[in-house]
């Protein structure tokens, strides 16, 4: 286990929709999948800084790897899949098959071509900075796996910094000065 692995497993207990989230995903046929980014961060941040628990948090980045079928409707239908099973919760889920990211990644990056994943580990190893470098999820024996590209010194202190796999500088200082201006507390550290 990681540093302060045990202290992000309970922060993250705290957040009820996050865990039945969880709870409901731990049976569910696709077992390569993990709940991350986002949801992650903003729900230890609102917790360090006194905030009500899911201030912030719009979505629940949801992702999967099969890269068997990497068309859209498969996704999709995937998507659809996991908004019966837990549709009741309140939140939206952002479900992503990480093995299909290359074939829509131009479209959204002012064509910037990257090469395809090989597995979600890989996915989540390339995310624009240290504190959204993190996925959980639950397993049918009600065990939590971890997964965090880096220590999580930055994530408990608040400090972003730029993974440079595949952000761009321009990129990531357009995201800091916002979320500077929204978030005063946050120390940023240059690119």
């Amino acid at each position: 286990m990681k540093p302060n692995e045990q202290k992000l497993l309970d922060l993250l207990k705290n957040n009820n929709i996050l865990m039945e989230a969880l709870e409901k995903l731990k049976d569910w046929p696709v077992q390569e999948y993990y709940i991350g980014a986002w949801v992650i961060s903003q729900t230890i941040r609102n917790q360090l800084y006194g905030k009500e628990i899911m201030h912030g948090i719009s979505d629940m980045d949801i992702i999967y790897f099969d890269s068997s079928d990497v068309s859209k409707e498969s996704e999709q239908k995937i998507g659809e899949m996991i908004n019966k099973k837990i549709g009741n919760i309140w939140i939206e889920f952002d479900v992503v098959n990480q093995a299909r990211v290359h074939i829509r990644y131009p479209n959204v990056f002012n064509g910037r071509i990257i090469p395809p994943y090989q597995s979600l580990e890989h996915a989540i190893d390339t995310w624009p900075t240290t504190v959204t470098c993190n996925a959980i999820r639950k397993l049918p024996d009600n065990t939590y796996k971890v997964y965090s590209t880096f220590w999580l010194d930055d994530l408990f202190s608040w400090t972003i910094r730029a993974n440079k796999q595949l952000i761009t500088k321009e990129i990531y200082e357009a995201k800091a000065t916002k979320w500077k201006k929204k978030r005063p507390e946050l120390t940023i550290t240059p690119w």
